[in-house]
């Protein structure tokens, strides 16, 4: 049968006081994923005002903002969020089951509607009144539950994956720690001795060569969420006359992010074109990729204290070029990655897995919603 939101369920408007706020329970609008990919804490910052709203656990949390990012959230703990964000809650689960809610407000078809009737331009806002009004099609509690199984189970697996690949990359992080970082008895040399760096370039203004698809163009936000070293897909797209004014990289290119958020590696899985706020490594000698981008993540706090720049910090090729390198011995580099390629490899076919299993998710939701 067909219903409206208004009739079975609400918008929470409960607040809280602001001494309540914990950095890890507090949801804004910047903190939830782009793409319903869920949500990451803790929070930038903390709203300063006396009272604040709340959520409760199982609340549907949505972004307010911009809502073509289709950023939501199925809460799984009470907190509390701010104004832009908007609070879920069915008025009765013998009709609409909580997760199934979840499920609808994740659909293209809702968040098509919220953008179709959202107020403003340069700053879209949905519109309450008009969301509470969105018709769908409201379905058995049994098959409600049949579809809860489909899409949590598809959901329990990207996050078992993500847990894993980020418990695996800790792992790395302390086993080079372990064997690379401090010894004194390893020759001391420059990174410019063992890997060749050349900055991106960027076409001006970047807005006249940006499309919708054709040749992938990476930007920071691209790797901002990234459960591997590894990126895929970009957000945005070049132009051919783009690509001519720009650096490009073929996959399994390290590069290094040196503005704005300088000094986080990442390893491109296609050919991409890259802007001038990325280095690019190539031409390793010795040590091969993979240590260089755990190398990377090593010293990216050392990095940042010799960036300079009045408004981003930035880091200049002769920064990177001239920073202190401990050179290993041959054998222990070949101890080392005996046991490091097989994990790259292993967070590789994990995230592999879970970029097929958002495609299915995907496809299920725009079949059923």
């Amino acid at each position: 049968m067909k219903a409206k939101l208004k009739d079975v369920v609400c918008i929470i408007t409960d607040k809280k006081s602001s001494s309540l706020i914990d950095v890890n329970n507090y949801v804004s609008t910047e903190n939830i994923l782009p793409n319903r990919e869920g949500i990451r804490f803790p929070a930038k910052s903390l709203p300063r005002i006396s009272k604040i709203l709340s959520y409760q656990k199982n609340d549907v949390l949505v972004s307010n903002i911009r809502p073509y990012f289709k950023k939501i959230w199925f809460s799984d703990r009470d907190g509390v969020r701010s104004n832009d964000v908007l609070a879920f809650r069915t008025k009765n689960r013998k009709i609409l089951l909580q997760k199934y809610l979840y499920l609808l407000l994740q659909s293209d078809t809702f968040f098509d509607y919220v953008n179709l009737t959202a107020k403003g331009t340069k700053m879209p806002r949905g519109d309450k009144k008009a969301i509470l009004n969105f018709t769908f099609e409201l379905p058995s509690i049994s098959t409600q539950k049949k579809l809860i199984n489909y899409f949590f189970a598809i959901e329990s697996k990207i996050k078992l994956n993500n847990r894993i690949n980020d418990n695996l990359l800790e792992l790395l992080d302390t086993e080079f720690h372990h064997q690379f970082s401090h010894q004194t008895h390893f020759r001391r040399e420059k990174i410019r001795d063992y890997v060749k760096i050349t900055r991106g370039s960027s076409p001006r203004p970047i807005k006249n060569f940006l499309t919708t698809f054709g040749r992938p163009w990476i930007k920071i936000s691209d790797i901002s969420n990234l459960s591997s070293p590894y990126l895929y897909k970009t957000k945005q797209y070049i132009s051919k006359l783009g690509i001519s004014k720009s650096k490009t990289v073929i996959p399994g290119t390290l590069i290094l992010s040196n503005s704005a958020t300088p000094g986080i590696p990442v390893i491109s899985k296609i050919v991409a074109s890259v802007h001038d706020g990325w280095l690019i490594i190539s031409d390793y000698k010795l040590m091969n990729r993979n240590w260089f981008y755990l190398f990377f993540r090593q010293i990216r706090q050392e990095l940042l204290k010799r960036a300079n720049g009045s408004v981003f910090d930035n880091l200049k090729i002769s920064i990177v070029e001239n920073f202190p390198i401990n050179v290993p011995n041959k054998d222990l580099l070949k101890r080392f990655e005996k046991i490091s390629d097989p994990i790259f490899s292993e967070m590789e076919k994990l995230q592999l897995e879970n970029i097929r299993l958002t495609k299915i998710k995907e496809a299920l939701l725009n079949l059923y919603f």
